[in-house]
């Protein structure tokens, strides 16, 4: 029973430390999405309205988006990885109240087993 209780304190206290840093995280995906984003947008528009030398076509959909990856590529990557980041918690947070739970389940079980005994 001792050992189901300190893996009960031992779960609780990380499922508490990362729950505490979620909001952070949460945060800083949202503010990287959104710099990537507006780095984007400008990259787009500034791509649309460039002046075009005679006899040049406009570049289609597909290439300003290509060119405007290429041109906005670090602010992509810092928000890749910090909704990457974002994922990993919110996948940690899961799979600590997964185990929180079953072994809650277990200490009742050791409970019952341990009345019964007696």
């Amino acid at each position: 029973m001792h050992e189901i209780e300190q893996q009960l304190k031992d779960i609780e206290s990380t499922l508490q430390r990362i729950e505490s840093t979620y909001p952070d995280i949460a945060r800083t995906a949202a503010q990287a999405r959104y710099v990537y984003d507006l780095a984007y947008a400008t990259a787009i528009d500034e791509i649309e309205h460039r002046a075009l030398a005679e006899g040049q076509k406009k570049p289609t959909v597909a290439a300003m988006e290509s060119e405007a990856v290429l041109m906005v590529q670090s602010e992509m990557h810092t928000a890749r990885m910090a909704e990457a980041e974002l994922n990993i918690a919110k996948v940690l947070i899961n799979s600590l109240d997964s185990r929180l739970s079953a072994t809650q389940t277990r200490a009742g079980f050791a409970k019952i087993e341990m009345g019964l005994v007696r």
